[in-house]
């Protein structure tokens, strides 16, 4: 898995959508990040905080 993130960040530093960096630590810190976080339906947003037709509600 790191090494697949290490090419998928070095592809976009290539394409300059994110700055030169070491693409090895930056894969790291990445998947660092998911691995701590712990990710299930409470912890994300609902959708429709998200829709068009809520953006003026708040």
């Amino acid at each position: 898995m790191s090494n697949f993130a290490e090419a998928f960040l070095e592809t976009a530093m290539e394409k300059q959508v994110y700055p030169k960096m070491n693409p090895k630590i930056v894969a790291q810190v990445f998947l660092g990040m998911f691995a701590v976080a712990p990710f299930s339906q409470n912890t994300i947003m609902e959708a429709e905080c998200f829709s068009v037709a809520n953006a003026g509600n708040g």
